[in-house]
């Protein structure tokens, strides 16, 4: 599978800082509100049939003014954010196009009820992964860790 980004990438359009304090353990942790006015995707999918047939699906997706809460919890030391979890405020609006290739330009995402499903999907993912309370959580402490043990 192959995953791009639009041209531009996506860029903030307002950060606030909601919160700021040092924990126990002596670690900084930074809490912003950030504002996009919209973030694009792409990507490649490989699929099959139920008979076998392969084919390859094109996905373009687009989600309009994003309220995403990033927390960073710094460290004295590499990698210096320990962690850091990113969540959604609100479901973003969204709009999805699907293209099989070779099917000249039919969008799948037109056909009636294909939308519907596809989108409503989409929110259900987007609701038990991203949005508040839920969040995605990157351990780059660890991370960094493994990375120095490989080489």
């Amino acid at each position: 599978a192959v995953f791009a980004f639009s041209n531009p990438p996506p860029a903030a359009s307002a950060i606030r800082v909601i919160r700021s304090e040092t924990q126990v353990d002596g670690n900084n942790v930074v809490e912003l509100a950030v504002s996009s006015s919209g973030v694009g995707f792409s990507f490649l999918i490989d699929a099959k049939l139920k008979l076998g047939i392969p084919f390859k699906i094109a996905v373009n997706f687009e989600a309009a003014n994003l309220e995403a809460r990033v927390s960073v919890v710094f460290i004295r030391h590499a990698p210096f954010a320990k962690c850091i979890r990113l969540s959604l405020a609100d479901v973003p609006k969204t709009s999805l196009q699907i293209k099989p290739e070779g099917l000249s330009g039919i969008d799948v995402a037109d056909l009636p009820g294909i939308d519907i499903w596809i989108r409503s999907a989409i929110e259900k993912a987007t609701v038990t992964q991203v949005l508040e309370p839920n969040a995605l959580y990157y351990d780059s402490e660890k991370h960094w860790n493994n990375r120095k043990r490989d080489t």
